[in-house]
């Protein structure tokens, strides 16, 4: 669970870039806010890591956002 900038809980959801297979959480960088439509969404970290075999890479923007939460 995630806190937002009004210290709301919420739960993130998580698309990834086909071409790179890179994995973004949503509305944390200015990559995936709002996500092309031809990227894959997904509501787990894990469905995605399903999906694409494990064979992930995390954005480096997201991460760094989401570490310092």
């Amino acid at each position: 669970m995630h806190v937002n900038a009004k210290g709301e809980h919420f739960m993130p959801s998580y698309c990834v870039n086909p071409k790179t297979r890179t994995l973004h959480i949503k509305v944390y960088c200015h990559l995936s806010s709002p996500a092309p439509a031809e990227w894959d969404e997904f509501k787990t970290e894990e469905s995605a890591n399903i999906e694409y075999e494990g064979n992930l890479k995390h954005c480096k923007l997201c991460w760094k956002k989401r570490d310092a939460r």
